[in-house]
């Protein structure tokens, strides 16, 4: 039996499975019908055979028919109660695969916009970026219903965040009696009208805040919304630090190529330097010693002579150097 079932062509392999069926089989079979009899002879004062191998077979079609009727309960509760978690699965999987393809961050926070209120169902949604400077300011203009919090509230987010490393939902700090920095960070979030804010940070830094208004159907963000949101904002921090650092990266590689050219420039003014300098030096000799030698037939025309073919050699530099830098 086992070598058709498992298509076993080890012997060996097969016999062990098999006894470790049998094993298994005789553990849970044994106490149970046991148990059966002597509840028999208990209740009825002796036992009944043919009752006792209905029940076992009864129970031996329920163990093997449970796990196909489970999966088929589960398949059907999905569709009925669970469409929530198929949006926010859908979400997840459409945003992880469009983040990485994102080298701007404008486009990036408009797709995660797009994302929360289209799959979510969230009335609203806005991403404060933080830039290079040290402030945090959307990409394309401010979405949420209130004003855009100061650089007051944005610290009193920020403190909340570094104490308590969880997302602020409005409704579960309004739940219980807050501590301080809860307190002043739900002032912050009401005053821009949102429900809830994450923080989006990496491991290296913090990219940005996620602000989201309510939902549209009126109900409370479940702990299915906070746990894909959650996932959603930490996938939404590590594609801000990718394009951040691409940015970065653009930068330093024209830097490195205007300094490249800085210094291609200054090789090139010092080498044209030596070579202006050379015929100068000989032509202030000559000159320093033309009024000692002015009666020197010889070395008048030797000066002529040789300033003349420096300047001219001066004169092909400068004009090797114009054609250079006249445009082809």
């Amino acid at each position: 039996y086992a070598l058709v079932r498992d298509r076993l062509a080890d012997l060996g392999a097969a016999l062990r499975r098999s006894l470790a069926r049998m094993i298994t089989l005789t553990v849970l079979t044994v106490p149970f019908v046991y148990l059966l009899l002597q509840a028999e002879e208990a209740y009825a004062g002796s036992r009944y055979f043919h009752f006792s191998i209905i029940t076992l077979l009864a129970f031996a079609a329920a163990a093997v028919l449970v796990p196909p009727i489970r999966q088929i309960a589960n398949e059907r509760l999905d569709r009925l109660i669970g469409a929530r978690s198929t949006h926010h699965r859908r979400a997840l999987l459409d945003f992880s695969r469009q983040a990485a393809s994102f080298t701007d961050a404008g486009d990036l926070t408009a797709r995660a916009r797009f994302e929360l209120t289209a799959h979510f169902g969230l009335s609203a949604a806005d991403v404060l970026v933080h830039d290079s400077r040290g402030r945090f300011a959307p990409h394309d203009g401010w979405r949420m219903a209130g004003p855009m919090p100061d650089a007051a509230d944005i610290a009193d987010l920020v403190a909340y965040f570094r104490q308590v490393r969880a997302p602020l939902i409005a409704e579960e700090i309004r739940a219980r009696e807050p501590s301080a920095p809860a307190a002043r960070a739900l002032t912050a979030l009401s005053l821009a009208q949102a429900s809830a804010a994450f923080e989006l940070r990496t491991a290296e830094s913090l990219e940005g805040i996620l602000l989201l208004g309510a939902r549209v159907d009126g109900e409370p963000f479940s702990i299915e919304d906070v746990e894909a949101l959650t996932i959603l904002s930490n996938q939404l921090a590590t594609a801000l630090r990718n394009v951040r650092l691409a940015a970065d990266l653009a930068q330093s590689r024209e830097v490195i190529a205007r300094s490249e050219r800085l210094s291609a420039i200054g090789t090139l003014a010092a080498g044209l330097a030596h070579e202006i300098r050379n015929p100068l030096v000989s032509i202030r000799t000559f000159t320093q010693l033309l009024p000692e030698r002015l009666d020197d037939p010889e070395f008048r025309s030797r000066f002529l002579d040789l300033t003349l073919s420096e300047v001219d050699r001066i004169c092909a530099l400068v004009n090797e150097l114009l054609a250079f830098a006249r445009p082809a």
